[in-house]
């Protein structure tokens, strides 16, 4: 049996894509930048299509208007809260109870990662919770040392290095990190209390959860204002 193909294909590559992104955050920035609703004061940042019932669902505008200027497809939901994460974000201090961002910051470049913890530092409230999950850099080295790893990592088997150039460069991905590296973000955030966890067992039993479809390749991280 061959080997199956493996696509380099990277989301949001591209000069024109980037000209569309920048625009499109421009007028959001501009005329559609609201703050966020309390619901159950807790916020879904970076939802995608994954909707949580009662958070507040968030992530990049997603105006129909611009949509069909840019020829992307119109979506069938209403997000709770747009905004644009690279940026200072429009919210009181203080805010929320927790914060849940899945698979969202490998999307930033370090640089406006930091920034976004730093603000979702300022609207958490003292004692509340902010939940992350990235793919875990370290688990996709060790499936390239060939140490024992989730079956999922041998859709690589043949050429191991293609995990890490997708871990890199797929999907729009921007950055990769492993325990280290994220909690020296985390620091520089402000963050004093953070602890690696594992799937679904954050201290917060409403921060519980986690995609299930993602576990297999995360790496989990409870930090406390």
């Amino acid at each position: 049996m061959g080997k199956k193909e493996f696509h380099y294909t990277t989301a949001g590559d591209g000069v024109e894509y980037s000209f569309k992104f920048e625009i499109q955050s421009l007028i959001g920035r501009s005329f559609f930048s609201k703050s966020p609703p309390l619901k159950n004061g807790y916020c879904n940042l970076g939802c995608g299509h994954r909707f949580l019932d009662d958070y507040v669902n968030s992530d990049f505008f997603q105006f129909n208007i611009l949509r069909t200027f840019l020829n992307k497809p119109k979506l069938n939901f209403n997000l709770d809260w747009e905004l644009d994460m690279r940026y200072k974000i429009k919210c009181k201090n203080n805010f929320f109870e927790g914060i849940f961002l899945e698979h969202v910051i490998e999307h930033l470049k370090i640089n406006d990662a930091i920034f976004l913890l730093k603000e979702l530092f300022r609207i958490l409230k003292p004692g509340g919770t902010l939940r992350i999950s990235v793919p875990d850099l370290e688990k996709y080295i060790s499936f390239y040392n060939k140490k024992k790893v989730h079956k999922k990592f041998l859709n690589w088997k043949h050429i191991p290095s293609e995990a890490l150039w997708s871990l890199n460069h797929n999907f729009g991905h921007q950055s990769a990190y492993d325990f280290q590296l994220l909690s020296d973000l985390l620091l520089r955030a402000g963050f004093k209390e953070f602890r690696k966890c594992s799937f679904n067992m954050s201290k917060d039993p409403k921060l519980r959860v986690d995609d299930i479809g993602r576990s297999w390749e995360s790496l989990y991280i409870d930090a406390s204002k």
